[in-house]
């Protein structure tokens, strides 16, 4: 009796097994590919199931997975992230078919149940080992490689293109430096209220420049003459093509053309021409000036010795190894 009981019971048992084998529920598994365009992956499920055979196959490849995403507002809200070939995910199979879900329709009469036809990918499931990089756990954090963006109920701070910042208590602090409670060091040193930087458009610090025209005795020494001098310097070249200019105000007509002529693509300035004019520099009247002819400017000018200087000229054109600029 005993051995039949056993018997009943492996026979109970191998049906069971047979039967749960074919219910799939979650698996972990990875990310093989993702096509961001229609939100589908192919996942390969980790681990392995048995035939009704006995015999052990690892998990199939799955071919167009929907990615889950978190969404809200009938989908015009969500964050969404890069996905690698590789990533971890956790893969669940839903308990009907989706293709009427996922279709937006109501015609197939599947009555299939947790099948491998139903997986859907949740990115982001990792082992101890390969981990992500959750490091604040009592804030909203966006992370994508270096880049980070970190919000708390009081603050709001991260990190881009190697720039630490933060937003708090009423005041932006940028690399250490506050908005509040800075000091402008060139200004009491003797220097100008200008200053300029040139970077690449992703934002990387190439050359600064600020006002030393009463400090060094030098009319030309504005800030954004200074900064193309040493961006020019340090790059080893005049053409500063692919860079842009930050500049604490609207340039000068001086600065203006040597922007121009630096082959700049780019400028932005703080300040305009009337905020310059209202604490004493005011260079309006050079661009009114450019507008007369020349004998009708305020500075007296005249041609002088025309044939002569035109022979430099000459010179030039026939320098057949010249660096154009």
């Amino acid at each position: 009796m005993s051995q039949t009981s056993n018997e009943i019971r492996n026979v109970v048992d191998n049906w069971v097994d047979e039967k749960i084998s074919n219910i799939h529920t979650a698996l972990n598994g990875k990310i093989i590919s993702y096509d961001a365009s229609i939100n589908r992956a192919i996942v390969q499920p980790s681990g392995t199931y048995k035939t009704e055979d006995y015999r052990e196959f690892a998990y199939p490849i799955i071919y167009n997975v929907p990615v889950v995403f978190p969404t809200g507002m009938g989908g015009n809200s969500g964050v969404t992230f890069p996905i690698s070939s590789g990533d971890g995910c956790l893969i669940i199979f839903a308990e009907k078919q989706l293709d009427d879900f996922v279709n937006n329709s109501n015609t197939s009469d599947d009555l299939r149940k947790h099948s491998l036809n139903d997986a859907i990918c949740i990115p982001g499931l990792y082992t101890n080992a390969t981990k992500s990089n959750i490091k604040h756990a009592n804030s909203v954090c966006l992370f994508n490689g270096p880049a980070m963006i970190q919000i708390t109920e009081n603050s709001f701070s991260g990190i881009l293109n190697g720039t630490d910042f933060k937003f708090a208590d009423g005041d932006l602090i940028v690399n250490g430096i506050s908005l509040l409670h800075h000091t402008h060091g060139n200004v009491e040193n003797g220097g100008g209220t200008f200053g300029a930087v040139i970077a690449t458009k992703d934002g990387e610090l190439v050359a600064t420049g600020v006002n030393r025209v009463t400090a060094s005795c030098d009319p030309t020494a504005h800030a954004e003459v200074s900064a193309i001098r040493a961006a020019a310097a340090k790059l080893g070249t005049f053409d500063l093509s692919g860079y842009e200019i930050y500049t604490s105000c609207e340039p000068c007509p001086m600065c203006l053309g040597a922007i121009y002529w630096a082959r700049l693509d780019k400028m932005y300035y703080g300040n305009n021409k009337t905020d310059a004019k209202n604490i004493g520099f005011d260079d309006s009247f050079i661009y009114d000036e450019l507008q007369l002819k020349p004998e009708d400017r305020k500075l007296p000018s005249e041609i002088l010795l025309h044939n002569e200087a035109l022979t430099a000229f000459k010179a030039w054109v026939a320098k057949e190894d010249r660096v154009e600029y």
